[in-house]
């Protein structure tokens, strides 16, 4: 116990003699991490709150005493999948082909490859010359080729400023943009509502029209009236869907809480990665000093 105790006061001894020397490695990250922080450029967040549609949740169930006519016939009646159909948004949302087109349609290129930061006085995004011309539209840097980066290229970077998540409880989705932007971030959020709204109704009017063509040759084909009765009933339920699609702007995602143009940046938290420098300076200049004095004491 008594060789702890005296262990311990020797250590505490060796980092107060060498205090000076633990501080000015701390102080060197410190400074290190304070300039690089403002080589970073601020982020600005917007950020919409989104529920199921009415519409996308509206039942599109046939009445149960068809349904085992429409077994027996071997057909496959359509049934409320609501939730399929939000996680499949989401999913698209992210997905390749989506965001490729969208990128490509909103003209995104540019804003997303050559944002160089902020400016909060003329409130519009300054772009990096060194890797974009913007008076003679060419991309000037030499890691993109001739004609600038590729849809991938952009496709993995605006991946890394969206954020969706969905509450298990409520069910209520948010999405959010971090871009260097706050009046891109809150146009972004808004265009990526639009068009997975579009896209998403599109497609089902598509398969709607085919159901409906699909439907109203069978019921010219047979005689049964048990039978037609159900292809009516599935045709009045498509033609409702096909009506509700055709005047709905908000199909597949309402908003409940609108994006705004922050206010604020979000990040970088430049105090926070200073006072990490100065704790990890003071880790290094710890372990520095402790083990030059194990080596010392080891050569004795």
């Amino acid at each position: 116990m008594q060789k702890k105790d005296k262990d311990i006061r020797e250590l505490i001894s060796v980092i107060w003699e060498n205090k000076l020397k633990i501080l000015t490695f701390s102080f060197i990250f410190f400074l290190l991490s304070f300039l690089y922080s403002f080589s970073l450029n601020d982020k600005f967040k917007s950020e919409a709150i989104l529920m199921i549609s009415d519409q996308s949740s509206s039942s599109n169930q046939i009445p149960s005493n068809y349904s085992s006519i429409a077994s027996i016939a071997g057909l496959s009646l359509p049934q409320s999948d609501s939730e399929n159909k939000v996680n499949l948004g989401l999913e698209v949302m992210l997905s390749r082909e989506f965001l490729y087109s969208f990128i490509d349609d909103r003209n995104l290129m540019v804003p997303i490859m050559a944002a160089k930061e902020w400016d909060p006085i003329n409130n519009e995004l300054i772009i990096d010359k060194n890797i974009y011309d913007p008076i003679n539209n060419v991309w000037t840097s030499s890691k993109f080729l001739k004609n600038g980066p590729s849809i991938h290229d952009a496709y993995e970077e605006f991946l890394s400023y969206i954020t969706l998540e969905k509450d298990k409880v409520t069910g209520f989705i948010t999405l959010s943009i971090t871009s260097p932007s706050p009046i891109n971030s809150k146009e972004w959020v808004n265009f990526l509502i639009d068009d997975i709204n579009v896209v998403t109704r599109n497609k089902d009017l598509n398969k709607t029209n085919k159901a409906l063509d699909f439907l109203n040759d069978q019921v010219s084909k047979t005689s049964l009236k048990e039978l037609r009765a159900v292809f009516y009933s599935i045709i009045e339920s498509e033609l409702r869907k096909k009506m509700l699609a055709s005047i709905a702007d908000e199909y597949l995602f309402s908003i409940i809480d609108k994006p705004i143009v922050a206010e604020r940046k979000i990040a970088p938290n430049r105090v926070f990665i200073s006072i990490i420098g100065a704790i990890l300076g003071f880790i290094i200049g710890l372990t520095y000093v402790l083990m030059l004095t194990f080596f010392r004491e080891e050569n004795v």
